[in-house]
This record gives structure tokens, sequence and C-alpha cells, in this order.
């Protein structure tokens, strides 16, 4: 459930539930209950079938929404279909994490998020069997974007960008307001009521329009954020780096740091 996140996050950070105490947890799950309307008949308001036979259809795409904020990070997979003039949006995969207690920047718990998407889009290509289906990306995150798109390597994030781009190319990804995200639901939870009458079960209403239509927002990095995590990214080389030289240092003797070396592999 997106509620579910942000709630579990505070309840694991409180260090006294591993002590016997779940009052956060209680409280927050009592709240939900408090939120349910009376005769409450909760239900997915879509049809969530779906036939191996899209690889029929002509126009399909899979649109990803990846978020994040302090406490959680999270994506949201839509399929959109268009038949006969018709075009309908379900969701069919979504994915919430705890962010870790160790404090993150919020761009690094974007790009995240991003990685939890293109890991989600690759499933569902392979699960559904839409090899060559058309994909589109979207983040609220203009420097996550940023990091997407530039060919610069960036130390610590190389990795986590290599694996994004492995099964979405950097043109697959497009910035979008975060009013309009859906995956800001279950990063930032919501109660029950807002969960129903929302857009997280068929995707922004833009969605169900032709592509012509579908909002253009331009996206301009925070060069500040930027430069900081170039700076961490360099600072964090150097000091491993200089570790390895203290390292050596201490062993006089090349035949002890043979040894040395042999033992550690």
């Amino acid at each position: 459930m997106p509620f579910a996140g942000p709630s579990f996050e505070h309840s694991t950070g409180d260090s006294a539930i591993w002590l016997g105490s779940a009052s956060i947890l209680r409280e927050n799950t009592l709240e939900v209950i408090r939120d349910l309307p009376p005769h409450f008949p909760f239900h997915q308001p879509n049809e969530r079938c779906i036939s191996k036979e899209l690889s029929a259809i002509s126009d399909l795409s899979l649109n990803a929404f990846c978020d994040a904020s302090k406490t959680t990070y999270a994506c949201s997979i839509f399929l959109r279909t268009e038949v006969g003039g018709t075009i309908t949006c379900q969701l069919v995969q979504a994915h919430t994490i705890v962010a870790p207690i160790k404090p993150i920047t919020i761009p690094r718990l974007e790009l995240l998020a991003c990685t939890i998407g293109s890991r989600l889009v690759n499933t569902m290509k392979i699960d559904l069997e839409l090899e060559n289906v058309p994909i589109c990306c979207w983040s609220d995150s203009v420097n996550a974007l940023y990091w997407i798109k530039r060919k610069e390597n960036w130390g610590t994030f190389v990795n986590r960008v290599q694996e994004i781009r492995r099964p979405t190319n950097p043109e697959d990804w497009k910035h979008i307001p975060g009013i309009l995200n859906p995956a800001d639901l279950p990063s930032r939870g919501c109660g029950v009521v807002e969960l129903i009458a929302s857009l997280w079960w068929e995707g922004p209403n833009w969605l169900n329009k032709p592509c012509e239509e579908w909002p253009l927002s331009e996206a301009y990095t925070d060069c500040a954020i930027t430069d900081l995590e170039r700076k961490r990214t360099v600072a964090s080389a150097i000091n491993n780096e200089m570790k390895e030289i203290d390292y050596l240092s201490e062993i006089s003797l090349y035949k002890k740091i043979i040894k040395s070396h042999s033992m550690d592999l």
C-alpha cells in the first residue's frame, strides 16, 4: 500500500520498537483504520487482468513514474494501450522501498528510485513479452535526470546509471512536475480515501490523451547540488586512495606485502 512505506519507516527508526514497544506503528495503523469510511468496500477500480495477447495490440507503451522522499523511494508502472481510438491506462506494477536510516541526499534517493523503475520496466517487458514496446520513464528530479542523460563518469553513481541505461535509453527519461507524478503518493504516503480517489490506479489524466498533448516540462539542473555531488565523489576517491597508500606504508618489506595480500585473498 502506498501509505505503508512512511509509517513503517518511522516505526523502524524508533529504537524502542526492538525492545517491545510498537507504539508508532500501532498508532499509524489505527489512524488508517479510523480513516476508513463506514461499510468500506475496498476494491480495485479497474480491471487488473492482463492478457498475454498484448503483443497483438499495435499501439501500447510502458510508462514508469519514479519519486523519492526522505522516508521512502518508489516507482509505479502503467500499461497504456490504444484500441479503436480508445486509450486505457492501468497500474501493472509498483514498488516502494524504505529509505536507509543513514541520511542520504534527496537527489541520490531519486536516482535510487529511477534504478528501481528501470528494473521494473525490464521485468514487465519480460513477463508480458513486450521486448520492443516503447518506454517512457518519468521523474520530477532534474538532478537524477541529469546524471542519467550525461556521459560524464560520476564514480559512485556510475554503476547505478549503467544499470538504468541497460533496459532503458537516456532519451526515454523525461521530466514531470511533482504534482503530476503518481509515484509521489507512495513516496510521501497517503490515506486510504485519498488512495481510492487518486491517480494511483489509472495514472494521470493526460496519459489517456495522445502523446502530442502530454505536458512538456522544462527541467533545469541545480548546479549547486550537481557540483556538491561531484566534489563528494572526488573526495571519496581521494580518501580511498590515501587509505590504500597509508596501509602499504605500514608494511616495510616487499615479502610482507605479498604475504599480507595473499592472506586477504
